[in-house]
Protein backbone atom coordinates (compact mmCIF):
# COMPACT_ATOMS: atom_id res chain seq x y z
CA UNK A 1 0.00 0.00 0.00
CA UNK A 2 1.35 3.12 -0.99
CA UNK A 3 1.05 6.26 1.79
CA UNK A 4 -1.10 8.71 0.81
CA UNK A 5 -1.04 12.53 2.35
CA UNK A 6 -3.45 14.92 2.99
CA UNK A 7 -2.85 18.36 2.16
CA UNK A 8 -4.00 21.44 4.78
CA UNK A 9 -4.91 25.13 3.01
CA UNK A 10 -1.11 26.10 4.10
CA UNK A 11 0.86 23.86 2.27
CA UNK A 12 -1.29 25.09 -0.94
CA UNK A 13 -0.74 28.86 0.14
CA UNK A 14 2.71 28.98 0.62
CA UNK A 15 3.40 27.53 -2.51
CA UNK A 16 2.77 30.62 -4.51
CA UNK A 17 3.36 33.18 -1.57
CA UNK A 18 6.03 35.64 -2.57
CA UNK A 19 6.98 37.12 0.32
CA UNK A 20 7.90 33.90 2.34
CA UNK A 21 10.66 32.60 -0.52
CA UNK A 22 12.04 29.43 1.88
CA UNK A 23 8.27 28.46 2.61
CA UNK A 24 7.20 28.41 -0.91
CA UNK A 25 10.17 26.48 -2.06
CA UNK A 26 9.99 23.85 0.21
CA UNK A 27 5.84 23.69 -0.38
CA UNK A 28 6.73 23.58 -4.22
CA UNK A 29 9.20 20.63 -3.42
CA UNK A 30 6.05 18.47 -1.91
CA UNK A 31 3.49 19.51 -4.10
CA UNK A 32 5.55 18.13 -6.99
CA UNK A 33 6.36 15.10 -5.62
CA UNK A 34 2.66 14.79 -4.36
CA UNK A 35 1.44 15.46 -8.28
CA UNK A 36 3.50 13.27 -9.61
CA UNK A 37 4.98 10.79 -7.61
CA UNK A 38 2.43 10.11 -4.11
CA UNK A 39 -0.91 9.98 -3.65
CA UNK A 40 -2.45 12.55 -1.79
CA UNK A 41 -5.82 14.12 -1.03
CA UNK A 42 -7.64 17.25 0.09
CA UNK A 43 -11.07 18.67 0.77
CA UNK A 44 -13.32 20.59 -0.69
CA UNK A 45 -13.03 22.76 2.32
CA UNK A 46 -9.20 22.96 1.77
CA UNK A 47 -9.56 24.01 -1.96
CA UNK A 48 -12.03 26.79 -1.46
CA UNK A 49 -10.06 27.90 1.95
CA UNK A 50 -7.23 28.38 -0.73
CA UNK A 51 -8.98 30.06 -3.26
CA UNK A 52 -10.67 32.83 -0.64
CA UNK A 53 -6.85 33.26 0.51
CA UNK A 54 -4.84 33.32 -2.88
CA UNK A 55 -7.28 36.11 -3.73
CA UNK A 56 -7.73 38.33 -0.55
CA UNK A 57 -4.36 37.49 1.24
CA UNK A 58 -1.73 36.76 -1.18
CA UNK A 59 0.29 39.62 -2.06
CA UNK A 60 0.24 39.86 -5.01
CA UNK A 61 -3.11 38.26 -5.04
CA UNK A 62 -3.45 35.34 -7.67
CA UNK A 63 -4.48 36.16 -11.00
CA UNK A 64 -7.85 34.33 -11.46
CA UNK A 65 -6.74 32.43 -14.54
CA UNK A 66 -3.64 31.29 -12.79
CA UNK A 67 -5.83 30.39 -9.70
CA UNK A 68 -8.41 28.29 -12.15
CA UNK A 69 -5.61 26.65 -13.78
CA UNK A 70 -3.98 25.37 -10.55
CA UNK A 71 -7.54 23.89 -9.86
CA UNK A 72 -7.85 22.16 -12.95
CA UNK A 73 -4.62 20.56 -12.09
CA UNK A 74 -6.34 18.53 -8.98
CA UNK A 75 -8.64 15.64 -10.61
CA UNK A 76 -11.65 14.98 -9.07
CA UNK A 77 -10.75 11.87 -7.24
CA UNK A 78 -8.19 13.89 -5.14
CA UNK A 79 -11.14 15.57 -3.13
CA UNK A 80 -12.47 14.26 -0.13
CA UNK A 81 -16.51 15.84 -0.09
CA UNK A 82 -17.66 16.61 3.61
CA UNK A 83 -19.90 14.88 4.98
CA UNK A 84 -22.13 15.16 7.90
CA UNK A 85 -20.32 11.82 9.17
CA UNK A 86 -16.87 13.74 9.17
CA UNK A 87 -18.41 16.51 10.99
CA UNK A 88 -19.70 13.89 13.34
CA UNK A 89 -16.29 12.82 13.47
CA UNK A 90 -14.79 16.00 13.56
CA UNK A 91 -16.79 17.11 16.86
CA UNK A 92 -15.37 13.64 18.54
CA UNK A 93 -12.03 13.89 17.48
CA UNK A 94 -12.32 17.90 18.64
CA UNK A 95 -13.13 16.85 22.29
CA UNK A 96 -11.18 13.39 22.72
CA UNK A 97 -7.58 15.93 21.27
CA UNK A 98 -8.77 19.47 22.47
CA UNK A 99 -8.13 20.61 19.01
CA UNK A 100 -9.92 23.60 16.98
CA UNK A 101 -12.93 21.97 15.40
CA UNK A 102 -11.60 23.38 12.24
CA UNK A 103 -7.79 21.29 12.63
CA UNK A 104 -10.76 18.77 13.77
CA UNK A 105 -12.31 18.59 10.61
CA UNK A 106 -9.08 18.39 8.46
CA UNK A 107 -8.41 15.18 10.76
CA UNK A 108 -11.59 13.67 10.24
CA UNK A 109 -10.63 13.98 6.23
CA UNK A 110 -7.95 12.91 6.38
CA UNK A 111 -9.13 9.94 8.03
CA UNK A 112 -11.88 9.30 5.68
CA UNK A 113 -9.44 10.08 3.06
CA UNK A 114 -7.20 6.70 4.04
CA UNK A 115 -4.53 8.85 5.15
CA UNK A 116 -1.52 8.24 7.34
CA UNK A 117 -0.30 11.79 7.22
CA UNK A 118 -1.60 15.31 7.06
CA UNK A 119 1.01 18.12 5.82
CA UNK A 120 -0.18 21.09 7.81
CA UNK A 121 1.92 23.92 10.10
CA UNK A 122 -1.02 23.94 11.88
CA UNK A 123 -0.79 21.26 14.18
CA UNK A 124 2.12 19.93 16.12
CA UNK A 125 4.78 17.90 13.71
CA UNK A 126 5.06 14.45 14.75
CA UNK A 127 1.33 14.05 16.64
CA UNK A 128 -0.45 11.26 16.22
CA UNK A 129 -4.35 11.45 15.95
CA UNK A 130 -5.45 7.83 15.68
CA UNK A 131 -3.25 6.32 12.14
CA UNK A 132 -2.92 9.80 11.14
CA UNK A 133 0.68 11.46 11.78
CA UNK A 134 1.21 15.16 11.62
CA UNK A 135 3.84 16.39 9.44
CA UNK A 136 4.82 19.65 9.51
CA UNK A 137 6.73 20.63 5.72
CA UNK A 138 8.14 23.79 7.04
CA UNK A 139 10.85 22.87 9.74
CA UNK A 140 14.00 22.24 9.19
CA UNK A 141 15.83 18.91 9.78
Amino acid sequence: MRVKYFLDTNVLVYAFDQNEPEKRDAAKQYLQRLFTDEEYVLSVQVLNEFCNVAQKKLDPPMPQEKLQAFIRLIPDERLVPLTKEITEHAIAIQHANRLSFWDSVIVATAMEGDCQYILTKNLSHSQKIGDVTIMNPFLHD
